[in-house]
C-alpha cells in the first residue's frame, strides 16, 4: 500500500509544546516517528505537525513555512476508541494528511485525493471484509455507548433520521454548511406530512455541555426528539434513512446501505454515494471538484478502502506497535466487552484497601461507577474478594481472585495483577459447588479456532517459562547428579489455611501428611518437595518442619519458581496447588489428590471423584477455558483491557528485565532538553 505521502520512519516530528501535553498518548499513535516540542527542536526536525485547525496548529503550520518542513495535520481516525477522547480513552488510530483534513470540505484533503485517484480493485476483498466485520459487530468511532433496543413503536411509511450536531463545530464550517444548513434540512423534512422525523440529539448537548444546532423545534406530530444515549447503531436499526450535514453518523450508516442525504460537504459526499443537497455556494464547488474525478463511480467499499485502510495510521496501544484496521477492530471488540461489563452501578464489599485501586482499574469502563462498602446494601451489582458472599437482596455477589498469570514477584509487594477472575456462580478453586469455570469445561462448546488459539498460547507460555508468579530460579547441578536413574517425582506443598484446600476436598490435610502419602506410593523415587512461596517469604504461616520433611523428601525447594522443578520432574502431585495446572501445560503427569479446577476432566489421574465433571477435555480446550476466556487481563502501566497472548508478551518482557527494574515497558516522557517521547 502506496503511503509516499507520509514522512519516512524514524523521522523527527516538531508538534508544539501545548498539543503534546494536551495529547501525552500521540507518541503510541505515532510509533514509526520521534515527536519532539516544536519550539526547542528547531530546525533539527524532518517535519512539522499540528493538531486539527486550532491555534496551536496554526502556529505549527507557519513555523513549518519558515524552517521549509512539510507540515501534517493530525486528527482522529474514524474508529477511535472505547469513550470518548475527552475523557482520556486510549485511541486506536489517527489520521495524518499532508493536503488538508478529512472534514474539510473547502481544500483538498489527501482522503478527498486517494478518492480521485481511484485504484481500489486490488484490495477490494480486504475493504469488503473490513465493512462486513465493521457492521457485524456495530462499531463506529467511540464505540462506549450502550446497544440496546430503543423501542420506538410501529413504523410509518417512512422514518428518517436527522442527526444533530454542535454548534459551531469546526466539521461544520469545514463542511462548508452553517446554521441555514440544518434549518434547510429541518425544512425539508418537517415538509414530509406522511414521514416520521426523529431528531437524534448529540451528546454533549443531552449532556447540558454545549448548544445544538437545532434551536427552537416546532411542535409537529410527526416529530419527536431522540434523547437516548445509545449507540449509534441501536439508532440506525429504526429508522429508514439518514439526514445530516456532516456528521460521521452517515458514515455509519452509509456502510450499512441506508440511504443518506447530505446537506453539507463531508468526507464521503459527493461520490455518488449520497444524495447531495448543499445550501452554501462554497459546498456546491466542493462537490464539483469531487464530481470531476475520472473513471468509474465509486461504491462503499472504495470509500471503505480509502478511508479506513489507506488514509489512517492505526496503534495498539497495548504493544506499542503499529497496526492495521483489524486488529484494531479485535481490540476495540475487546475494549467494549469489558465496558459492557461493568457500565452501571457496581458494589464492592468487604475489600481490604491494598486491594481496592486494583478493583478500581479492573472495573474503570465509560459509564461505570464503583463504590467501596463494608457491608451490601443490595442496591447495586455486588463484588468480594474470595470467597462469594449473599448479597442483600439474595442473589450471590460476583467473587474476585487472582487468575492464574498474575505477575513478575508475588502478590504481597504491591504487584499489580495482570489477571483477575470475576465469577459469578462461585469461584475455581471451591469444588464445593460449580464454578463459571466449571460449568464453561462441563457445557461449553470450544471451535477449532479457540482451540488452535489456545495451542499457540500454551506454547508462547512454555517459549517464557512463564508461571504464576514468575520467580526465577534453576535446579542446582548438585541435585541433577543425586536424581540420576531415579524416578522424579515432585510434591507441591501449599499454604495450610489456603482457601483452596478447604474447599478442594483433599485426601490429605497438611502437607506432611501429603508428602507421607506420596512418599508411601513411589517408595523409590527421587522426590522433590517444593515449599510454597508464601510461606518462605514469611507471608503466610505454616512453613513445614524442615527436619520432618527433609526425612520423607529427597531434596527440599525452598526458593524460586515451580517451573524449573516440573521440567525437572518426571510426575507431578498436587492436592489443589496450581503447579498440576502449569504441569500439565508442559505436558507432566499430573496426580491429583484434591479437586482443583483442572481435575475429572481426564487429563489428570485423580484420587477424588468429582461427580458433576463428566465431559473428557483436551489439554487445549482446558487452556481456552482457564486462560483466554475465564480471566480479566489488565495491562499493569497502561490499565487496559488485553487479552491472555498480551498478559503473556508482557510478563515475557518484564521477567527478563535487569533486577530492580519493576516496569520495562513503562512510556517515560521527556520534553527537556531533548524533548523526545521514548518508547
Amino acid at each position: 500500500m502506496d503511503r509516499s505521502w507520509l514522512p519516512r520512519p524514524g523521522s523527527v516530528i516538531g508538534l508544539p509544546l501545548v498539543t503534546l501535553l494536551r495529547f501525552p498518548d500521540l507518541g503510541e499513535l505515532l510509533p514509526e516517528y520521534r515527536l519532539v516540542a516544536l519550539e526547542r527542536a528547531g530546525r533539527r526536525v524532518d517535519a512539522v505537525a499540528g493538531w486539527g485547525r486550532k491555534l496551536p496548529a496554526r502556529w505549527a503550520r507557519h513555523a513549518a513555512a519558515r524552517l521549509a518542513r512539510p507540515f501534517f495535520t493530525l486528527e482522529d481516525g474514524f474508529l477511535r476508541s472505547v469513550g470518548l477522547g475527552k475523557t482520556g480513552a486510549a485511541a486506536v488510530s489517527v489520521v495524518m494528511d499532508d493536503l488538508g483534513v478529512y472534514y474539510d470540505a473547502r481544500t483538498q484533503s489527501r482522503l478527498e485525493h486517494e478518492l480521485a485517484l481511484g485504484n481500489f480493485r486490488e484490495t477490494r476483498p480486504r475493504a469488503t471484509a473490513l465493512r462486513d466485520e465493521i457492521v457485524h459487530h456495530r462499531l463506529t468511532k467511540y464505540n462506549h455507548l450502550p446497544d440496546r433496543p430503543l423501542g420506538l413503536g410501529p413504523r410509518g411509511n417512512r422514518r428518517i433520521l436527522l442527526v444533530e450536531q454542535v454548534a459551531g463545530d469546526l466539521s461544520i464550517a469545514g463542511a462548508c454548511a452553517d446554521g441555514t444548513s440544518f434549518a434547510a434540512m429541518l425544512a425539508d423534512a418537517l415538509a414530509l406530512q406522511d414521514a416520521q422525523i426523529i431528531i437524534r440529539s448529540h451528546p454533549d448537548v443531552m449532556a447540558g455541555r454545549a448548544r445544538g444546532s437545532f434551536a427552537g423545534l416546532p411542535a409537529a406530530s410527526h416529530l419527536r426528539r431522540l434523547d437516548d444515549a445509545v449507540s449509534p447503531h441501536a439508532v440506525l436499526d429504526e429508522v429508514d434513512e439518514v439526514w445530516t450535514v456532516s456528521s460521521q453518523l452517515g458514515f455509519d450508516a452509509l456502510l450499512r446501505g441506508l440511504p443518506v442525504r447530505c446537506y453539507g460537504v463531508p468526507f464521503y459526499a459527493g461520490w455518488g454515494l449520497s444524495e447531495d443537497r448543499p445550501v452554501l455556494p462554497g459546498a456546491r464547488e466542493a462537490l464539483v471538484r469531487r464530481q470531476a474525478r475520472a473513471g468509474n463511480p465509486l461504491d462503499i467499499v472504495d470509500l471503505v478502502d480509502a478511508a479506513l485502510i489507506r488514509y489512517p495510521l492505526y496503534a495498539d496501544p497495548i504493544t506499542g506497535r503499529a497496526t492495521g484496521p483489524e486488529q484494531a477492530i479485535a481490540r476495540l471488540q475487546g475494549w467494549r466487552a469489558h465496558a459492557g461489563r461493568w457500565r452501571g452501578e457496581t458494589e464492592a464489599v468487604a475489600i481490604k484497601l491494598h486491594k481496592r485501586p486494583i478493583l478500581r482499574r479492573y472495573c474503570a469502563a465509560p459509564g461505570a461507577t464503583l463504590r467501596f462498602n463494608a457491608t451490601a446494601s443490595g442496591k447495586a451489582r455486588q463484588l468480594s474478594w474470595g470467597l462469594p458472599r449473599s448479597s442483600a437482596n439474595g442473589a450471590a455477589a460476583i467473587a474476585v481472585e487472582d487468575g492464574f498469570l498474575r505477575s513478575v514477584g508475588l502478590g504481597f509487594p504491591g504487584t499489580v495483577p495482570i489477571s483477575l477472575c470475576f465469577d459469578a456462580s462461585g469461584i475455581y478453586y471451591d469444588a464445593t459447588t460449580a464454578s463459571d469455570l466449571e460449568t464453561l469445561l462441563e457445557t461449553g462448546t470450544f471451535p477449532v479456532e479457540l482451540t488452535e488459539r489456545a495451542a499457540r498460547l500454551r506454547q508462547a507460555i512454555l517459549q517464557a517459562g512463564l508461571t504464576k508468579y514468575n520467580l526465577r530460579s534453576d535446579v542446582p547441578d548438585e541435585v541433577h547428579r543425586q536424581a540420576r536413574g531415579r524416578r522424579r517425582v515432585l510434591v507441591a506443598g501449599q499454604v495450610p489455611d489456603d482457601q483452596s484446600l478447604r474447599l478442594g476436598l483433599p485426601s490429605h490435610a497438611s502437607n506432611l501428611e501429603f508428602l507421607r502419602a506420596v512418599r508411601r506410593e513411589c517408595p523409590d523415587a527421587f522426590i522433590i518437595f517444593k515449599e510454597h512461596p508464601d510461606l518462605v517469604a514469611g507471608k503466610r504461616p505454616g512453613l513445614s518442619d524442615p527436619t520432618a520433611a527433609g526425612a520423607l523428601a529427597d531434596h527440599l525447594a525452598v526458593s524460586g519458581d515451580a517451573a524449573a522443578w516440573i521440567d525437572f520432574a518426571d510426575e507431578v502431585h498436587v492436592r489443589t496447588s496450581l503447579a498440576g495446572f502449569e504441569a500439565l501445560l508442559r505436558n507432566k503427569p499430573v496426580i491429583c489428590h484434591g479437586a482443583p479446577f483442572f481435575a475429572g476432566w481426564g487429563l489428570t489421574t485423580d484420587r477424588v471423584a468429582i461427580s458433576r465433571r463428566t465431559r473428557r477435555r483436551t489439554l487445549d480446550e482446558l487452556v481456552a477455558a482457564a486462560l483466554i476466556l475465564y480471566p480479566s487481563y489488565l495491562h499493569p502501566v497502561r490499565g487496559l483491557p488485553m487479552e491472555a497472548e498480551d498478559a503473556v508478551s508482557w510478563l515475557s518482557a518484564a521477567r527478563q528485565a535487569p533486577a530492580g527494574r519493576t516496569n520495562p515497558l513503562r512510556r517515560i516522557i521527556r520534553w527537556w532538553p531533548r524533548n523526545a517521547v521514548s518508547f
